[in-house]
C-alpha cells in the first residue's frame, strides 16, 4: 500500500541464461515481457555479445522490448528495459557508469 502522494516503483530482475538453447532464450524473454507487464522497469544479466553465436539474449531483448513498447539499454552484459508508458517523451538519456570498490569511477561508457 502506497502512502498518499507517493509512487510505488515496481521493478523486475531477470538473470537470463546464456547457455540455454535459442528456443529457450526466446521463450524466457518473451515471457518476462508478457508476464511482467505490471513491472514497468526490468533489469537483467547475460545479454553480452557472443562471438560463438550461442547467446541470442541481446537479440531477443531487442525484439521483445520493441514489441512490448520498452526502451532498452545495455551496459556490458547487463540490461535495463523501461516501459515507455512511464517515460516523459524526449527525456531518455543513455549512458553507463561503472564503479569499483570505494566508489571510485573506473570507466564511463557512451551509449551503444
Amino acid at each position: 500500500m502506497s502512502k498518499q502522494g507517493s509512487t510505488k516503483l515496481r521493478t523486475q530482475h531477470s538473470s537470463l541464461q546464456f547457455s540455454d538453447s535459442h528456443k529457450q532464450q526466446k521463450a524466457d524473454i518473451r515471457d518476462l515481457f508478457a508476464k511482467g507487464q505490471q513491472y514497468p522497469i526490468k533489469t537483467g544479466t547475460e545479454a553480452g555479445l557472443d562471438r560463438t553465436g550461442g547467446n541470442m539474449n541481446r537479440h531477443y531483448l531487442l525484439q521483445y522490448a520493441d514489441e512490448f513498447n520498452h526502451v532498452l539499454h545495455f551496459a556490458r552484459d547487463n540490461w535495463v528495459a523501461v516501459d515507455r508508458a512511464i517515460i516523459v517523451p524526449g527525456s531518455v538519456d543513455r549512458g553507463s557508469e561503472f564503479v569499483v570498490d570505494g566508489g571510485i569511477t573506473a570507466a564511463y561508457v557512451t551509449p551503444e
